[in-house]
């Protein structure tokens, strides 16, 4: 029975991408000695040429998985028997768009190990054969990558097996800055792309506990934040199957950057030498083999929420006047617990600067608008008091902050429009004089009408709210539609 052949070409996982850009650096190393003029420098080209021919023969072998199929000679250390074998494989074994097909040049790559022989055991430095060899190594190269790999020379970066279309960019730019020589700018690129991969792949089970905890941490036991915002990081790491080893030396390199590259301005390391090549290269490697690993291991949906049976609705929220911007918007999260409420959302640099003067105890006007279209479906305005915040760095490109804000309603204070397309239970509804005496409607009146204009005597509100729970009279929130049938009771149901 004939096997079936293997339809090539296919394009490389991040294994062989690593394989192919170590290739790919061997030849670049032979075209740039192959430019100088000392005879040393023609001896280095001649045996990094050889070296990248070999190199490529045998990422061929792995990535289409000779050895198991076709053993025959694949580990030979002769050139033009490690050709043979892969080229026979290739011409029994494959197919390029139905039609058979093999290695280019064979002769000429016989050639360079002749060369490469002759420069290594016979001392002779063949240097009118140099231009000519160099000539049909790039050409193999170039046509080995097309019709093995599906890749041009230009593509052979770990940037072109990401999907994400705002991290691509990211480490492309690392990767043209290394051939720029600006290695500290491309260490910055590796660092945005790697924060930006992280927060969008990042979905820990503990994540949205996470931001509470250590908000509320931050503000009673500031040691014991730091120490579980260590862990928590640390946690994430192990999770993500990364090289603890790799990522402290990763983060080593980032604590050198300097502040004019960092979004929060605070002290660095300073580096103590010129920034190398290697710096730069470890850096986008990790980066990149670390974001293909999450691309990878991502979960997709068991289903999509069927949300038929909802109308599209769009949130706007401002706080203390400050419009809070529309930042992926599915990364943030709403919180409630108890008497506390608390949110998760995101901001920029000109938002922060606001969110910078709040504390706990602050007293915030908070403004929400829920959109149907361009239709305002519901609105509402009330005052709450902060009970802890924290602003969090989340991506230095772009400077994005998370904030985490817990906060308590302050009683009496709210207003709402809209609020019959909700079936809330009011169960002021139907309150008589018996149930309430008419100093405590006149009281809750009288704290509402207050708050309305702004906050007055919020420890009253408070006290006076916990009155109203001891008669057993629960409420979560009092609105201007209880507040209507209040006054409506107070002005036609009771006598002045």
């Amino acid at each position: 029975m004939e096997t079936e052949k293997v339809q090539i070409p296919i394009s490389p996982s991040s294994e062989v991408m690593s394989l192919l850009i170590k290739a790919n650096n061997f030849l670049k190393h032979a075209q740039r000695h192959a430019l100088l003029k000392s005879d040393f420098d023609k001896m280095i080209a001649i045996h990094s040429l050889d070296n990248s021919i070999e190199y490529i023969l045998r990422i061929i072998i792995k990535h289409l998985g000779i050895e198991e199929h076709h053993a025959s000679n694949v580990n030979s250390i002769v050139l033009t028997d490690l050709f043979n074998a892969v080229n026979s494989y290739i011409k029994n074994y494959t197919t390029l768009e139905g039609k058979n097909t093999s290695l280019p040049y064979r002769n000429e790559i016989g050639q360079i190990r002749n060369l490469r022989n002759n420069v290594q055991h016979g001392l002779i430095l063949p240097v009118e054969e140099l231009g000519y060899v160099m000539k049909y190594g790039n050409l193999f190269f170039e046509k080995v990558l097309k019709r093995i790999f599906c890749l041009l020379p230009n593509q052979i970066s770990f940037s072109t097996l990401i999907d994400n279309p705002l991290v691509k960019p990211l480490l492309e730019l690392a990767e043209i800055k290394i051939q720029d020589e600006k290695y500290l700018e491309s260490i910055v690129a590796s660092r945005d792309a790697f924060e930006l991969a992280r927060f969008l792949y990042q979905d820990s089970p503990h994540r949205t506990a996470r931001f509470p905890a250590l908000a509320s941490l931050k503000r009673d036991f500031i040691d014991l934040y730091y120490y579980l915002s260590q862990i928590d990081d640390d946690i994430f790491i192990l999770s993500s199957k990364i090289s603890m080893d790799e990522y402290r030396k990763f983060t080593l390199y980032l604590d050198h950057i300097p502040s004019e590259y960092n979004a929060q301005k605070r002290g660095y390391r300073l580096m103590q030498r010129e920034w190398e090549r290697d710096d730069a290269i470890f850096c986008c490697d990790f980066a990149s083999r670390t974001i293909l690993s999450w691309q990878m291991d991502a979960i997709d949906s068991l289903y999509e929420p069927d949300l038929s049976a909802y109308p599209e609705l769009r949130r706007s929220l401002t706080i203390n006047g400050i419009s809070i911007p529309e930042l992926y918007i599915e990364k943030t999260c709403m919180y409630g617990y108890g008497k506390l409420w608390g949110e998760l959302f995101y901001i920029t640099d000109k938002e922060k600067e606001m969110f910078e003067l709040l504390a706990p105890g602050d007293v915030i006007k908070y403004d929400e608008v829920i959109l149907h279209g361009d239709l305002i479906w519901k609105s509402s305005s009330d005052f709450k008091i902060i009970r802890t915040i924290d602003t969090g760095l989340v991506l230095n490109s772009g400077s994005l902050w998370a904030v985490i804000m817990q906060y308590e309603n302050i009683p009496f204070t709210g207003i709402v429009q809209g609020e019959e397309h909700f079936e809330i239970e009011n169960i002021f509804e139907d309150i008589t004089e018996s149930e309430m005496d008419i100093s405590t409607i006149r009281e809750l009146l009288k704290l509402f009408l207050a708050h309305r204009g702004g906050i007055d005597n919020v420890g009253r509100a408070f006290e006076f709210n916990e009155q109203l729970l001891e008669k057993s009279i629960e409420h979560s929130l009092v609105s201007s539609r209880l507040i209507e049938n209040l006054s409506r009771l107070v002005i036609y149901g009771v006598d002045e």
